[in-house]
């Protein structure tokens, strides 16, 4: 229900009412039509083909595949081929491609810096840096632990990483290739592996031994 007042002040001009009146045979008819059916709803047809879904459900799938495997009595055989497969990946990961021995040693460096794509606030809505500035966050942090990156099969580089412990304790030794659980139970510290090169490829590092300072 719509409710009109006109205010007294308007009553004695005339100037506004004919748009007053326009206005209210607008709302009374949109009104009228609100209460019709047939003015209130339009059918403009079927716009595009509707398709039922075809492909099989993945979950259903693989219930399929493990009871066909349980009725052919390959169940079991399966479960220990898959347990000796991820098994076999966190005992000795893919060694990371493109990384050879060092033969001839060289120093470089690495620039961290990025250039901010947005304005970066902090809680209180202030801005700490500019869309378009550029910042190197070792301006602000520098590396605490230095990173020593090795082939792990080579005793020669296993020896060198421990002869750098000594000189940087806090340091962490990072395997390109080799098995670092093997290691780990071995000389009892904690061994990292650079998963499918992510940290050498940042870095530009392409052969090893390598100390990140």
């Amino acid at each position: 229900m719509l409710l009109f007042k006109t205010h007294r002040e308007y009553v004695s001009s005339n100037h506004f009412l004919p748009l007053k009146l326009a206005l209210v045979l607008k709302l009374f008819a949109f009104s009228l039509g609100a209460n019709n059916d047939d003015a209130a709803f339009v059918d403009y047809g079927i716009v595009g083909e509707v398709f039922s879904i075809q492909e099989k459900n993945l979950v259903e799938v693989i219930q399929a595949k493990l009871l066909k495997l349980q009725a052919d009595g390959k169940l079991e055989s399966y479960n220990s081929q898959v347990q000796a497969k991820v098994k076999s990946q966190i005992e000795r990961p893919t060694p990371v491609a493109g990384i050879v021995h060092t033969q001839t040693p060289r120093t470089f460096t690495y620039d961290p810096s990025i250039t901010v794509t947005t304005d970066l606030k902090d809680s209180h809505g202030t801005v700490f840096h500019y869309k378009g500035e550029r910042v190197n966050p070792l301006e602000y942090r520098s590396m605490t632990k230095p990173l020593l990156f090795i082939d792990g099969d080579e005793s020669i580089q296993l020896t060198w990483a421990f002869r750098m412990l000594k000189i940087h304790p806090l340091a962490k030794i990072i395997f390109v290739k080799g098995a670092p659980l093997k290691i780990m139970e071995e000389i009892g510290l904690t061994i990292y592996f650079d998963q499918h090169g992510g940290i050498t490829k940042k870095l530009g590092i392409t052969q090893v031994p390598a100390i990140v300072t």
